[in-house]
């Protein structure tokens, strides 16, 4: 494997590009969620079953296959579960949770058949997508997302193993899936990118501040590009908010209209039927009915 530079790692700009184009297909989001967390080999990540993905409440583990009986398990924990700290993996972390939840609620496979593959060829049925699907699905989104840059599933795995200054770097090895010595993680992965250089010169003591939406509802952290919340579906954001107000007494308004009319109508129904009851009343319609004929 070629050894890489600064430039061949995405930019915070360029994962919010890649994100705003995957965000239209679930699976597409998870992917790239998922491996921008934990970057797994594509050899690996074409394996993964449902059966793979462990879910809790407060975390989920993803079981990567390293042989037909040996898994290599990664955490995607929210923040009050994670022991890394750091900022940008917590919202890593988030993003991933919150993308493979929505995507498993729609996935054929999930929860009942087990084996099905978890990235799956839509048009080929319940067929794994290989290694090479997988980095096409990758280099896909990264054009419709305008970047110059050939996004891969190697480039994704190099970006993330360098997004996370903050981790320790064993834990993040241990994940990666680098046994203890490997000389890959310096030799190959260890890069700064452009943007992070001012942070190895600068002694910082503020906290990194999180960039997650809190759910004024149920209090619970989301994804920043969210309008509604994950959890419980209300509004975020006060321009949604007003919106929903407006849309509720505005309903409220049609279903009072709608209940007059229908009362009227009933009062209306009553006195026809009172009017038929009129002797003549049957003869004086039909004389009605020819003249207007």
């Amino acid at each position: 494997m070629s050894p890489i530079t600064i430039h061949d790692l995405l930019t915070d700009e360029e994962i919010v590009k890649l994100r705003e184009a995957a965000k239209d297909d679930p699976r597409d989001l998870a992917m790239v969620d998922f491996h921008l967390l934990w970057g797994p080999r594509p050899s690996e990540s074409s394996k993964l079953k449902v059966k793979d993905v462990e879910i809790n409440d407060e975390y989920i583990v993803v079981n990567i296959p390293q042989t037909k009986t040996i898994y290599r398990p990664v955490p995607i924990p929210l923040a009050n579960e994670s022991v890394i700290k750091d900022a940008t993996f917590l919202d890593s972390a988030l993003n991933a949770y919150t993308s493979l939840m929505q995507y498993l609620n729609v996935h054929p496979g999930y929860p009942d058949d087990s084996d099905y593959p978890l990235w799956y060829d839509e048009k080929k049925g319940r067929k794994h997508l290989d290694k090479y699907s997988l980095s096409r699905v990758f280099k896909r989104l990264g054009k419709e997302a305008g970047l110059k840059k050939n996004v891969s599933t190697y480039m994704l795995r190099r970006t993330a193993f360098n997004r996370f200054k903050g981790v320790d770097r064993e834990k993040l090895c241990a994940g990666f899936g680098w046994k203890p010595g490997s000389r890959m993680p310096t030799t190959v992965y260890n890069k700064l990118r452009p943007q992070d250089y001012l942070e190895t010169l600068i002694n910082s003591k503020s906290k990194q501040k999180r960039d997650v939406l809190i759910c004024p509802q149920c209090g619970k952290e989301n994804p920043k590009d969210k309008n509604f919340c994950v959890w419980c579906s209300h509004a975020l954001k006060e321009s949604l908010m007003a919106d929903t107000v407006k849309r509720f007494h505005a309903d409220q308004t049609a279903q009072k209209e709608l209940e007059n009319l229908r009362e009227k109508m009933v009062k209306m129904e009553e006195l026809l039927s009172n009017m038929v009851k009129v002797p003549g009343f049957e003869k004086v319609m039909e004389k009605a009915v020819r003249n207007s004929e």
